[in-house]
């Protein structure tokens, strides 16, 4: 299996499709096998490798969200190759209008590894949908070292920068949650819910 999930990262990687990289993927596997999670929540779909890679982690079930319909069907068919269909609920919309309509749905762990811009709303609608002790798993969170200056970043990053600085400084002064920062690759958030 691990082969083959390297096989399906790597034809991402020439295709130029941003997926988590391996040893993010590794803590968000660490943190599944610690946390034990039945019910998931993903963000960003992508071709479905962070679904496989969480659904061979846990025994738990995901819910995906991805709104580029050659993604969706792409993801759809490498979840189908693996055999986990079963336990995958993929959902082809934008997470902006979907998010709102699931707020009675309940995750004990939910990934944010979609729009970077969007993470902080994410987190407001995602909050009231965890369960106690739930956890949220921010992928992309230093986006190229950006997040962490003060400069007013370039007009091309602008928008990403300045809103995951929002959700960086938004979670850190949430009293309901503890945050842990892991500066690996593209950096991770973990925010577990008290």
């Amino acid at each position: 299996m691990k082969e083959e999930l390297e096989r399906l990262r790597q034809e991402a990687l020439r295709q130029h499709i941003p997926v988590m990289r391996p040893r993010t993927a590794s803590i968000l596997c660490e943190e599944l096998q610690r946390k034990k999670p039945k019910e998931i929540l993903e963000i960003g779909t992508c071709v479905g490798l962070g679904v496989i890679t969480m659904l061979l982690a846990c025994d738990g079930k995901v819910t995906s969200l991805e709104i580029d319909e050659d993604r969706y069907f792409r993801a759809k068919e490498n979840i189908e190759k693996f055999g986990l269909s079963d336990r995958c609920r993929l959902i082809l919309g934008d997470c902006k209008e979907v998010l709102p309509c699931m707020e009675k749905n309940r995750y004990d762990f939910v990934v944010f590894d979609g729009p970077k811009s969007f993470y902080r709303d994410a987190y407001s609608l995602c909050k009231s949908m965890l369960t106690e002790r739930g956890e949220i798993f921010a992928d992309d969170v230093d986006f190229y070292g950006l997040t962490d200056g003060k400069e007013y970043p370039d007009r091309k990053h602008r928008t990403n920068v300045m809103a995951l600085r929002k959700f960086l400084t938004m979670t850190a002064e949430d009293a309901d949650v503890t945050c842990r920062r892991i500066d690996v690759e593209d950096g991770v958030l973990i925010v577990e819910k008290k």
